[in-house]
Order: structure tokens, then C-alpha cells, then sequence
């Protein structure tokens, strides 16, 4: 067994970003598919390393009292569902690269900071989970939309009775020859900035399924 990297208990973010995060976003930009997984029990680390000191329970916290990304939910004209508006967001989008910031933030910021050398780029974003082997759409939490994950079509998976939800959207893993696995039927919003983005990623990380891991 061997690994690329082990920035140890005193590694910084930066450090993990440099190692981990920013060949990922090159590549990415290259047009290859790129994966960040954080694994490990409860209480190892996986948020703090992925989100930040600044984030509780997928929730921005801030860092000051004036900003948080909890509120009153409503429907955003997307059909997303906001809970927070895009102003409380500007300071997570400015607080990126600061120490105690996490893998995703930076990972993000690398992105649309790369993107602002092509004014024809377009950033679409889409955040769902697999759980139990059933897809949900976690920027459309309050419509129900699971199905089981995978369905014909050169996926390799299995095949089984495939549900429509109470709204008649389906949502599965699909397999293109091209562009490699991908899911189809869930919500995907454009993002013009990194503050719009990390609010997408409060709103889905908080309609996320978690319960305690033991390994």
C-alpha cells in the first residue's frame, strides 16, 4: 500500500488543497471527470476537511455574527429551494482561501477563477446523493424524486422497476460512451459566481442524509 501524500495532524487546508484539490481542478478543466471523496467514521474529520471551520452541519456559520445561511426556506424561481439569499454568501465566497477554509470552498474558488479567463463559459451545478443504492436530488428536497440509481443503457448496473416520484420525474445514473457516468433528472442551476455556488452547497448539504458511521 503506498499514498501520493500525508499532510499529518498539523497539515493545513492549504496544504491538503495543494496535494489534493488543485491537480483535480486542472484536470477537470481539462475535461476529465474528477472525483474528491472524504472517507472515514464519525467524528474523523470528513466535513471539517471538506467544508471548513465555518461550516456546521452544512450550514455557513460565518465569520461573524451577521451571516448565516439557515432562514426561513422558499422556493427560488429555479424551483430550488433557497434558505438563504445570495447576500449572506458573499462572505463565504470571500472567505475561500482563508486558513481554516476547507477543501470545496477552494476547490470552487480554483474553478471560477479559472472560468473568468472565458467569458463563454458556463458553470451548471447539480448536487445529489446515492443512498441505499437510490438517487436523490438534494437541490429539490421537498419533491420527492428517489428512484433506483442505475437502468439500462451500457451502465453495466442492474436494471430494476424504476419508480416515477409523486411529481413524474425520474432520476438515475446514466452511462455515456463519451462523457462517462452521469445522472439525469435532477435539478441543475447555473452559477454565475462562487457566492452563488456555495449557497447551493448549504442548501443541498443540509437536506442530506447523514447518520453515525462505524468502521
Amino acid at each position: 500500500e503506498s499514498m501520493a501524500a500525508s499532510p499529518g495532524t498539523t497539515g493545513t487546508q492549504a496544504a491538503v488543497f495543494e496535494a489534493v484539490g488543485s491537480e483535480l481542478v486542472r484536470k477537470a478543466l481539462e475535461g476529465y471527470n474528477a472525483c474528491l471523496l472524504a472517507y472515514g467514521h464519525t467524528g474523523s474529520g470528513k466535513t471539517y476537511t471538506m467544508l471548513g471551520e465555518n461550516w456546521v452541519d452544512g450550514a455557513w456559520t460565518g465569520t461573524s455574527s451577521s451571516s448565516a445561511s439557515v432562514g426561513t426556506p422558499r422556493v427560488a424561481p429555479s424551483g430550488v429551494q433557497e434558505k438563504a439569499p445570495l447576500l449572506d454568501f458573499e462572505e463565504a465566497a470571500a472567505a475561500a482561501n482563508s486558513p481554516g477554509s476547507g477543501l470545496l470552498p477552494r476547490t470552487l474558488d480554483a474553478v471560477f477563477t479559472a472560468l473568468r479567463q472565458d467569458p463563454a463559459a458556463v458553470c451548471v451545478a447539480s448536487y445529489y446523493e446515492i443512498h441505499n443504492e437510490r438517487v436523490r436530488d438534494l437541490l429539490a428536497p421537498t419533491r420527492p424524486v428517489e428512484a433506483p440509481c442505475w437502468q439500462d443503457g451500457g451502465s453495466g448496473g442492474q436494471q430494476p422497476d424504476s419508480p416515477t416520484s409523486p411529481g413524474g420525474k425520474r432520476t438515475k445514473v446514466h452511462f455515456h460512451p463519451r462523457f462517462g457516468a452521469f445522472v439525469a433528472g435532477v435539478e441543475e442551476v447555473h452559477c454565475e459566481n462562487l457566492g452563488e455556488a456555495l449557497r447551493l452547497v448549504a442548501i443541498g448539504s443540509q437536506a442530506r442524509t447523514t447518520a453515525a458511521t462505524a468502521l
